[in-house]
């Protein structure tokens, strides 16, 4: 499920060409049946895999681990890691732990006139794939994920 399908539609795009055919796309903004808000969802589904807005955070984990029951992949900012809240609200957490986070060794800028560009403008703006997985047992790993290609220079 992609509760923040937004316009370009990124996420799904992806999971498709990767052959996933039993998948959800909801976004508050959303039209007809996508048109759903994250927080009233109460359906469970495997696996979450979003960009969430930036500002609801804490909510948007802990609510994804009430409703999903296998993983959970957020897009996050690096600093997310930081925090007494989220350390104790979130890494804390051994019933639905973080298995490991993606770094991007690029920052990027979500902030583009064209959501369907091929390339997104750099940014000091930098995030990592943040996977909570309730089978990890053990502490967290990170991996560097190279996305110089789709990251276009000013």
């Amino acid at each position: 499920m992609e509760p923040c399908v937004g316009e370009a539609r990124v996420i799904e795009t992806v999971l498709r060409e990767r052959g996933y055919v039993d998948l959800h796309f909801f976004d508050l903004m959303g039209t007809g049946d996508e048109r759903r808000d994250f927080f009233d969802i109460t359906e469970s589904y495997d696996t979450i895999v979003t960009n969430p807005p930036f500002n609801r955070h804490v909510d948007f984990v802990l609510h994804a681990k009430r409703i999903a029951t296998k993983k959970i992949a957020l897009l996050l900012p690096l600093n997310y890691l930081t925090g007494k809240q989220r350390h104790s609200e979130i890494w804390d957490d051994d019933q639905f732990p973080l298995a490991r986070v993606l770094i991007m060794n690029r920052g990027v800028n979500f902030l583009t006139d064209d959501p369907f560009a091929e390339r997104v403008m750099s940014s000091q703006l930098y995030c990592g794939w943040f996977i909570f997985d309730q089978s990890h047992v053990g502490p967290p790993t990170m991996t560097w994920v190279d996305n110089h290609a789709l990251i276009a220079r000013r």
